[in-house]
Parts: structure tokens; C-alpha cells; sequence
């Protein structure tokens, strides 16, 4: 059975709820003079057409069931875009016009078609340009439910070539369909007038559509594979900057992640150099400067004096000597005259974490910037913490802000670290956090005045 044949044959059995009997057998015959099927009912069945024009099948089953309704959609009806028309009933999901003309032909009237009536059919674009000897050739309708073949020619047993030179050496042969595949020989058609109800194929006819070619002039051929070729540049077109955007998206991405995996191996180093800063007793670092020798003297400033200085692991450290003359003995903020209460700067230096509000942010800067400084130290030896990285589990405050919330709900010794709270602790620490840290800082930084020497001689008093 050809498959044409076949795809309506297998629809009637699959698209209707049938019982476990079949309602006919079918005796197939095809040969040289004809080709026929044959159905014997075994089931009560009748076969009418409704008011609407629908042409249905019932059977009996104790009652009336339909078993077969026809047609689907709007490109059953027979000729629906009329001669040489071409339907497509998902066009754009109804949206558009279902009718188009197959390639080579064009509207017979133009609004007529654009009314939505086809039914006048196609006529070729070109009349007077012969189709025979001079230069046409084929252009293929993919996928399609093949024209009315009652005037179609069938030939027995030729390869896809084979059909195509069959056709082409017929003036008369307006198009052909193979069902030959892979080089093998197969039932050739070819039609020689009114190519009439060519149709999208639909999902409904099992067996799939087949590929018509449709004989055209040279002109429309030479269109037609311009047209192809203008698309391939298109696609390239568009295709290159895709690949291009993807491979330096691709290649950006695996950059990233080598840089955070090299920068997540660097952080605990940097950390450990830039922020756990060190810390030496007074012996070691005598010793290392060579007891702040002249002869490792490397400079001088305004603060003090900086020393060369060797650690017994080897590695070279400077260190820097605070003046007795310093006008500032913390050294963070910067000097200025001793009349002077506030002073401002567009360039500010010094460390985050330990310079204060006012002049990190604005670059204004006073005694007090210094008093700041030196208790962000004095918070971060009490609790064995730093500043920069402190974290903690129930807000996102920082060591500052956590002192501060402690002291106000009265759990101050809470901040001391764990590992000094056996040596320094004792029944009188509060009173020591209320007289030297909370009145003494506070005091100090409220009322804009003194330095760090008047503060720390406060504290060394009244401890």
C-alpha cells in the first residue's frame, strides 16, 4: 500500500474509540492497471453526510457511535486554497490566512484572497516563460499531504533521481513525489495538470508527510536558491556573534572562578600579614633593632622614629619608636597646633577599623580622633577580637557596637576573651569598666579635649 494511502486508511482506525472487533475487513490490490481496496463489514456501520456537510460513520454497539468524522480542520475541505493553493490550518495559530501559493504561482485574483475566498486558485507568475528546455527546475514543498492523485501518473520502482528525470524530461510533469529513500526504488507520482489540495501535513496522519517538488521556471528557481542562500547568510550571520557572546561569557565565567579560587587560597595569608597583625613584647623587639641602635635607624617623623630590626625567625621587621616630643604618643590622627581644636583634611590616612567616624568618612580630624583609636585597641585586647572582623551570630553589629549593647544590658563581662578572664577578672572589673573606660573615653571624646597621654595617665591612676 503506498504511504500516501496509507496515512488515511491508518487515521479512520486510530482517531475514533473502536471497539475490541474491527468494524471492516480491507483486501488491498495494487498493480499495473489499477489500485483498489476493498472493505468487508463485520459490524452494522452506516456512513451519511450531516446538515452541516460533515460526512460521518456510525456504528451499532447497542447504540449509535460515531466512529469517523470528517473533515478536522478548515484544510480538509477538499480544495480549500484551490488550484495550485497550499493550506496550512496552523498558520500562525489562525491568525492568518491558511492559503498560500505553492512556489511559481501566485493569487488568480488578488481580492479575492485577501477576503479570505481562495477558492479561485493560483495561475503561474510568469505565462509566457516556458518550463520546457530552458532552465527550470524543481523547488521542494517539505512535508506535505500530497495533491489529488486521480490525475496523477504512477510509476513502479524508480530511486528519487530516477523520479526527478522522469518529470523533468515531461513537459507536462508539473511535479512528482518519491517515496524512494536511501538510494532505494520505491512508487514515483507525478501529475501533469491542477495540482489541487496540497495541504501542511498534521500530526493526525501517522505515517507522516512526503516532500513534493513542483516544477518551476528559471527565474523563480534562480530566486529561490538566492533566497536560500541569503537565509544560510543570515543564520551564519546571527549564529557567529551567539557563538563569539557565548565563548567570552564561557571564558569570562572560568576567569572568575580561577580568580576566587586563587583569591580564596591568598585570603588567609593576607589576613594573617595584613589584619591578625602580630603582636611582640618589648624584649623581643629590643632585641631585634639591636636595643633601637642608631646604626638601624632607617628614618624619622613627626611621631617618631623607625628602626631596622631582625627577627630570630629571620624575617625583617620595621618598627616604629613614638617621640616623647610627639604632639599625638597613639599616632593615627594628625598633628597639629596645639591651639587648634579641629582641623580638616582631603586626604585621609590611616587604617579602617581604627580611625574614627568623622575623619574616615569627612577628613576631619581632632584629639579625639586619637582617643578613638587607642579604644578600638584597648576593646580589641580586653575581648581577643578584631575589629575589622568581628562577626557575630545574633546581629551584624561590629566590635564597637557590641561593647556598647553589652554595657547597656549589664553583661560587660561578657567581652572579656575566655583566655584572660581567670588572670584579669575580678569582683571589681565593673566598677573599673564604669570609672575608666565608660567615664574616662567618654569624657574625653564628649568634651573635645585632652590627648592620649592625659587619658592614659587616667586610666594608669585609677587602676
Amino acid at each position: 500500500m503506498p504511504a500516501w494511502l496509507a496515512q488515511y486508511t491508518s487515521n479512520a482506525k486510530s482517531e475514533a474509540t473502536r471497539p475490541s472487533t474491527l468494524i471492516s475487513n480491507g483486501t488491498y490490490v495494487n498493480n499495473r492497471d489499477e489500485v483498489y481496496e476493498i472493505y468487508t463489514a463485520s459490524k452494522v456501520a452506516i456512513m451519511f453526510v450531516d446538515e452541516l456537510g460533515n460526512l460521518k460513520e456510525a456504528m451499532w454497539v447497542g447504540r449509535w457511535v460515531e466512529f469517523f468524522s470528517f473533515p478536522k480542520d478548515i484544510c480538509d475541505n477538499y480544495g480549500r486554497c484551490g488550484v495550485y493553493g497550499y493550506c496550512d490550518s496552523d498558520s500562525n495559530a489562525g491568525t492568518e490566512f491558511e492559503c498560500t501559493c505553492l512556489p511559481g504561482y501566485e493569487p488568480r485574483s488578488i481580492d479575492e484572497w485577501y477576503l479570505g475566498d481562495a477558492s479561485g486558485g493560483c495561475i503561474k507568475k510568469r505565462e509566457a516563460l516556458s518550463m520546457c528546455g530552458n532552465g527550470e527546475g524543481f523547488v521542494k514543498v517539505a512535508n506535505a499531504k500530497i495533491p489529488d492523485s486521480s490525475k496523477a501518473r504512477v510509476w513502479m520502482s524508480l530511486s528519487m533521481d530516477e523520479c526527478k528525470e522522469e518529470c523533468l524530461r515531461n513537459c507536462s510533469c508539473l511535479a512528482y513525489v518519491s517515496e524512494a529513500e536511501k538510494g532505494k526504488r520505491a512508487n514515483c507520482f507525478t501529475w501533469p495538470k491542477n495540482l489541487m489540495d496540497v495541504r501542511k501535513f498534521v500530526k493526525r496522519f501517522p505515517k507522516g508527510g512526503l516532500d513534493l517538488y513542483v516544477r518551476v521556471d528559471a527565474v523563480e528557481l534562480a530566486q529561490h536558491m538566492e533566497s536560500r542562500r541569503t537565509n544560510g547568510k543570515m543564520v551564519a550571520i546571527v549564529v557567529t556573534p551567539v557563538v563569539l557572546t557565548s565563548v567570552l561569557i564561557i571564558t569570562l565565567i572560568c576567569l572568575l572562578v580561577k580568580k576566587n579560587q586563587r583569591r580564596g587560597k591568598d585570603i588567609p595569608e593576607s589576613d594573617d600579614e595584613n589584619v591578625e597583625l602580630p603582636i611582640f613584647d618589648m624584649l623581643t623587639i629590643s632585641g631585634a633593632t639591636n636595643n633601637f641602635s642608631e646604626t638601624n635607624k632607617i628614618g624619622e617623623g613627626g611621631f617618631g622614629s623607625v628602626y631596622k630590626g631582625r627577627l630570630s625567625t629571620g624575617k625583617d621587621i620595621a618598627v616604629k619608636r613614638l617621640s616623647t616630643d610627639s604632639k599625638q604618643d597613639f599616632g593615627l590622627a594628625r598633628a597639629f597646633g596645639g591651639d587648634q581644636s579641629l582641623a580638616k583634611t582631603k586626604r585621609v590616612v590611616g587604617t579602617y577599623g581604627y580611625m574614627a567616624p568623622e575623619y574616615a568618612f569627612d577628613g576631619i580630624f581632632s584629639t579625639k580622633s586619637d582617643i578613638f583609636s587607642f579604644g578600638v585597641i584597648v576593646l580589641e585586647i580586653i575581648s581577643g577580637k578584631r575589629n575589622r572582623k568581628f562577626h557575630h551570630v545574633d546581629h551584624d553589629l561590629n566590635l564597637l557596637g557590641h561593647a556598647w549593647k553589652l554595657w547597656i544590658d549589664g553583661k560587660a563581662s561578657e567581652l572579656i576573651d575566655p583566655l584572660m578572664e581567670d588572670k584579669v577578672w575580678t569582683s571589681n572589673m565593673p566598677e573599673m569598666f564604669e570609672t575608666k573606660l565608660h567615664k574616662n573615653v567618654l569624657a574625653e571624646i564628649n568634651a573635645q579635649k585632652g590627648n592620649v597621654d592625659a587619658l592614659n595617665g587616667n586610666l594608669e591612676t585609677q587602676s
